[in-house]
């Protein structure tokens, strides 16, 4: 997983998962759909609390901790793994094929049998041991779509 760990499989983590070669796949409500259900999935199975997340149009970022018993990083690669299928299967249906040659190409360019990879494999899980870091990082999250010029302000 490359320089970034999880060091405490309850702590509360910032993380951003990343599209491969940062293509746009969020740009309708359908694929953000994808991701608030697998967050709402995780939540209600898998033992995970969600303190934020924000959904831009090639990546996520989200606040998280699992309760005791569930491995951090086992959710967020059941996540990624589901998404991936999710969203593979959605534009298919879109006929997205532009985007699935890409994510195909990625694919058959690595060991094992999956037909497309939407995600980067890194996540880069950073522990917030403090408050402080805590509203740092959901403050960045809640003003990103603003600074992209997604929204006009936070609350949108």
């Amino acid at each position: 997983m490359g320089r970034y760990k999880t060091i405490d499989e309850n702590g509360i983590y910032f993380t951003t998962h990343t599209i491969i070669e940062w293509l746009p796949v969020f740009v309708e409500q359908r694929y953000f759909q994808i991701i608030i259900d697998s967050l709402k999935y995780c939540r209600e199975n898998k033992g995970l609390h969600v303190s934020g997340y924000v959904i831009m149009l090639n990546h996520f970022h989200l606040i998280a901790q699992t309760d005791i018993g569930f491995r951090f990083q086992d959710v967020m690669r059941d996540m990624k793994k589901y998404t991936s299928k999710a969203i593979s299967n959605e534009m298919e249906k879109d006929n997205q094929k532009l985007l699935l040659y890409v994510f195909k190409k990625t694919a058959e360019s690595e060991t094992g049998d999956r037909k497309y990879k939407i995600w980067q494999d890194e996540y880069h899980p950073q522990i917030l041991y403090t408050e402080k870091v805590c509203r740092q990082k959901l403050l960045y999250m809640h003003h990103n779509p603003g600074r992209k010029g997604f929204v006009a302000s936070p609350e949108d």
